[in-house]
């Protein structure tokens, strides 16, 4: 496993690439400040852990430099709901890599970015009058609270030809589900299927989606 300074330095290098990257230096063990050529500079804390802990990133909000946004650099690395919970009430963004590469190419301030596929999601779950509330246990995948109800995970995958690979890869990377909300022209695969009966998960469009909500 490389040290929390190689994984720093790594990053470094790689943004030093990234076409909205001026200038990138790295500020301590674990912090670097980037300016863009377009939008505000930012500080950005780095860990590498395929479970980022509280203990991991408690010094983003104890350091004496305001922090932006905090990276974990592994693809299928997962956040420990006390560590997503502490950076939430200090209001300091976080995700993946694609996550945070998303965020600095095209929103002035970081955090602001969602995918239009969970905007779609979370203006579903706003809507619907069984959801009591709804909670984001990383990235993609929610734990949706009902009146009278069962709470359920819940994700969206958009993929005209759902396959079971791109459904193996989404429960090794964020973890199991119930419910997927899928697109208006998607199709799962007979394999996908397969997958999904024996993980329990269950696979619904828009309209289907939200009459799953009331049972």
């Amino acid at each position: 496993m490389p040290t929390p300074q190689q994984s720093t330095e790594w990053l470094a290098g790689k943004l030093r690439g990234h076409a909205n990257i001026e200038a990138v230096d790295v500020i301590s063990e674990q912090v670097i400040h980037a300016v863009r050529r377009q939008f505000e500079p930012f500080n950005a804390g780095v860990v590498s852990r395929k479970l980022v802990e509280l203990s991991h990133v408690e010094q983003f909000v104890r350091n004496d430099l305001l922090i932006d946004y905090v990276v974990n650099i592994p693809r299928l690395g997962e956040w420990h709901p006390t560590a997503a919970g502490f950076l939430k009430v200090a209001n300091i963004p976080y995700g993946d890599m694609s996550s945070f590469y998303a965020e600095i190419g095209s929103s002035e301030i970081l955090g602001m970015y969602v995918p239009r596929d969970i905007l779609y999601l979370e203006k579903l779950l706003r809507s619907h009058k069984r959801v009591t509330d709804f909670d984001p246990i990383n990235e993609r995948v929610y734990q949706v609270a009902r009146r009278g109800l069962p709470s359920l995970k819940v994700t969206v995958i958009e993929s005209y030809e759902l396959t079971a690979e791109k459904l193996l890869a989404t429960i090794e990377r964020y973890g199991d589900f119930d419910v997927v909300l899928t697109g208006p022209l998607d199709r799962p695969t007979d394999e996908a299927w397969g997958i999904a009966q024996v993980n329990g998960i269950e696979f619904f469009k828009t309209g289907e989606f939200l009459a799953r909500l009331n049972k």
